[in-house]
This record gives C-alpha cells, structure tokens and sequence, in this order.
C-alpha cells in the first residue's frame, strides 16, 4: 500500500480503474481509431475522422449490445462473448505491464490479473441485460 502513495499524490492511483473501464471496450474503440484513420488518409479532413470514429464506435456498442440480447443463450453468444473478450484481455494485459513497470516488479502477475478483470468487465457489460424506465402518473419505475 506504501508503494501506491507516491502515485496517488500525483493522481496516477486513479488512472488505473479508468484504463481498466476502457480496455473493457477495446473492439469498440480499436474499430472507432481505424476507421478514423481510413476517413482521414481518404479525406484529409479531422473533423470528418472524428465524426466517423464516434459514428464506428457508437454502431460496434449497439451491435455488440443488440446481437447479444438477440442471440442470448445459444452458441453465437459464445462466440460473441470472445470475440469481445479478447480484445479486453489484451487491453487489460497492456494496463497491468503498465502498472507493474511504474511499481517496478515483474509484468506477468499484474499483466494477467488486469487482463482476467478487463475480459469480466467486458464479459459483464455485454452480458447485461437492458434497463427500462417507465414514466407514469405517479412517478418513475425502474427496473431489469
């Protein structure tokens, strides 16, 4: 616990739950970054790359979220679970050799333990089930 004190004085302690967030989400954003640099060599525009890589990023989130509420409990959703899940885990990999290397220990234990958290926050984001939210008369209902 010692050795995290010098990181979060300087705000890094809460950098690694946001890059662990974010590495859930690696197929959505590595599809959003090569599509906003395919737009770009294209166009030459930035502003066209950006309005494409959020265009990419927001289609892969629904079409991951929709295919698996549509293929839940078959095969497919198996199927779908990893091609989600490993480029979680490799993401995940990347932010626990990050945070070895500044705690200067070994990469493999750190590395596979961000790696195994990342692929079941992607596991578990996929897997949700919709929320829905009712307006009637007497109020908001909330529920799953």
């Amino acid at each position: 616990m010692l050795l995290l004190l010098p990181f979060a004085l300087f705000g890094l302690a809460a950098l690694f739950p946001l890059l662990l967030a974010l590495s859930s989400r690696a197929l959505s954003i590595g599809g959003a970054v090569c599509t906003a640099f395919a737009v770009q060599t294209a166009t030459g525009s930035y502003r066209a790359a950006a309005l494409a890589a959020a265009a990419a990023f927001l289609a892969l989130e629904y079409a991951v979220g929709a295919g698996r509420i549509r293929l839940a409990g078959s095969r497919a959703a198996a199927v779908l679970d990893a091609i989600v899940c490993v480029p979680a885990a490799l993401a995940g990999w990347s932010v626990g050799a990050l945070a070895a290397a500044w705690l200067g220990i070994a990469a493999f234990w750190p590395g596979l333990g961000a790696a195994l958290v990342a692929c079941l926050i992607a596991r578990r984001r996929v897997s949700a089930r919709p929320i829905y939210v009712r307006f009637d008369g007497r109020g908001v209902t909330a529920g799953m």
